[in-house]
């Protein structure tokens, strides 16, 4: 059985190096803001235009991440605005370990929401979005499976969740990398 070879991809811009620590730095510098007016305004702030779907699509995660510091801030439903948004980034560069990385954030924080709700009942309460948290991290390591954010948050979930089922997807996850 003959494979048809790869074609040679050419870096994407999500996937350059200073395009990565550009969006590390956002993540430090959102962390250190809890201001949720400055972050609204942010948030509501047009993304600079570009050239094609590489500029569309860090707009995208730069949307995302925003709405994670909301959602950790003020009101959970921002982690369906951030998953939205890793979700339109990884439309525009399905190639990219940012956007499904970040959608798994989202899917956590998700989770973690439903479960502290008081009118959730249920020992399976989050479950399902913990789930997809689980396949997306797994979806950016099989992107990149240098990805260290990615390896970190896949541990750090499996080791939290505690669950045979998880654990061995995330070590499926990490086999593969």
């Amino acid at each position: 059985v003959g494979m048809a070879a790869a074609p040679v991809a050419r870096p994407a811009a999500a996937q350059v190096p200073a395009d990565r620590a550009a969006l590390e730095e956002l993540g430090e510098r959102l962390a250190d803001l809890a201001d949720t007016i400055q972050l609204r305004r942010a948030w509501e702030a047009p993304t600079p235009d570009g050239a094609g779907p590489e500029s569309a699509a860090l707009g995208d995660l730069r949307h995302g991440f925003i709405a994670l510091r909301l959602a950790e801030l003020s009101s959970p439903r921002w982690y369906r605005r951030a998953e939205a948004s890793f979700e339109r980034a990884a439309r525009a560069e399905p190639g990219w370990p940012y956007p499904p990385y970040g959608k798994a954030l989202a899917k956590y924080g998700i989770s973690e929401a439903q479960r502290a709700d008081p009118l959730e009942i249920g020992t399976q309460v989050g479950v399902g979005a913990l789930d997809d948290a689980v396949s997306a991290l797994a979806a950016a390591i099989a992107l990149d499976p240098a990805f260290e954010p990615a390896l970190v948050a896949l541990d750090r979930l499996a080791q939290r969740l505690n669950r045979p089922d998880y654990w061995r997807r995330a070590l499926a996850a990490v086999r593969q990398a």
